[in-house]
């Protein structure tokens, strides 16, 4: 288990709020990926899930797709 979020103090975030939203977006990163909520903002990765390899899959793809489409107009 872990709780995503920003560990360098060093950022240059000073308000709360700033750092309460760029926790949120690091944490909703860390779901899209297979990682769960499970309580107070500390998600935990199954080890017999196997939602982490599909989503690397998926974002692989993803990424392939981007890559052709930029080349594409690159020509």
């Amino acid at each position: 288990m872990s709780a995503p979020g920003i560990s360098d103090l060093v950022t240059g975030i000073r308000r709360s709020d700033e750092w309460d939203r760029v926790t949120a977006k690091i944490s909703m990163g860390w779901q899209h990926i297979g990682f769960r909520l499970y309580r107070d903002n500390v998600v935990f990765l199954s080890p017999t899930s196997l939602d982490l390899e599909e989503q690397r899959g998926h974002l692989r793809r993803q990424l392939a797709e981007l890559s052709a489409a930029w080349s594409a107009t690159r020509k």
